[in-house]
């Protein structure tokens, strides 16, 4: 086996001489069981990619479960855990939601989802290293989902910090855009114009945001935004809407009589 990989003698001498001096106790627990790690599927909480999505498509469900991925490296905590190993299991998701998405419009049904991704501009940058060769699969597979999987019923929401370094296609095919506080300097300044029609009223009236964080008081401080798409009333011109939004959960939630109906939910369930 060694002469198919270290073809002279010298280089066989010098993998023999390292092997010999190398603690194996060591390398075993601090890299051969990190790496196996990935693919026990015994291990606690464990979900392969398929049995997850069967779980979430399941059609038996009284109610459409959220499915949450947490791919942060402080989830990876005792496995061998890298950006390309990321990217992999992101691309096999995404890839396994847009089939299943495919399979369901081809009987006539609509798959009525939501996928919601945080920190958007990690997965869908505009700029990417050539050798980052995993990157740039992700950020194809998500354009290529954007562009085509909507008619599945198949929608794709993308929350991000920053305009300026969010890939354009994803940006051009977002029918709604809601736009807070924190874009008036800068690249992301040109990048909210671009998307607005230019350096009219409406960008005007984005400057007047004010940070949030700004008032010592968290019951005082205003969440302003800034939307274009159907959402707004006067969409057919193109004009922005404006709007501020609650800064407690529950006041949105008694607003919205999100809480009556919870309550109503869980007596249903309880009697049966």
């Amino acid at each position: 086996m060694q002469k198919q990989f270290y073809r002279s003698e010298a280089s066989r001498a010098r993998f023999q001489s390292v092997l010999a001096e190398s603690a194996r106790e060591d390398f075993y627990k601090d890299h051969w069981v990190p790496a196996t790690t990935l693919f026990d599927t015994n291990r606690a909480k464990a979900r392969p990619v398929e049995a997850a999505l069967n779980w979430l498509f399941d059609p038996t469900h009284k109610n459409r479960p959220v499915l949450i991925v947490d791919l942060s490296r402080e989830q990876a905590t005792g496995m061998f855990w890298n950006e390309k190993i990321q990217a992999l299991v992101i691309k096999r998701l995404l890839q396994g939601v847009t089939t299943v998405a495919e399979n369901a419009f081809q009987q006539n049904q609509g798959l009525n989802t939501l996928v919601v991704i945080d920190e958007a501009h990690r997965l869908a940058p505009r700029e990417i290293s050539a050798e980052d060769t995993e990157a740039k699969a992700v950020r194809a597979t998500l354009i290529d989902a954007v562009r085509t999987t909507r008619k599945y019923g198949l929608g794709w929401m993308f929350i991000s910090q920053t305009l300026s370094s969010l890939h354009s296609e994803i940006l051009h095919q977002l029918r709604i855009s809601f736009f807070g506080f924190g874009l008036a300097l800068g690249m992301e300044y040109q990048a909210l114009s671009q998307l607005v029609g230019g350096k009219g009223r409406a960008i005007e009236l984005y400057q007047l945001f004010r940070d949030p964080h700004s008032a010592f008081d968290i019951s005082s401080r205003q969440y302003s935004f800034m939307t274009i798409g159907p959402v707004s009333p006067l969409s057919f011109a193109g004009t922005p809407l404006f709007l501020n939004v609650f800064n407690a959960v529950d006041t949105f939630m008694k607003e919205n009589k999100l809480s009556a109906m919870a309550s109503m939910d869980k007596k249903h369930s309880d009697a049966h």
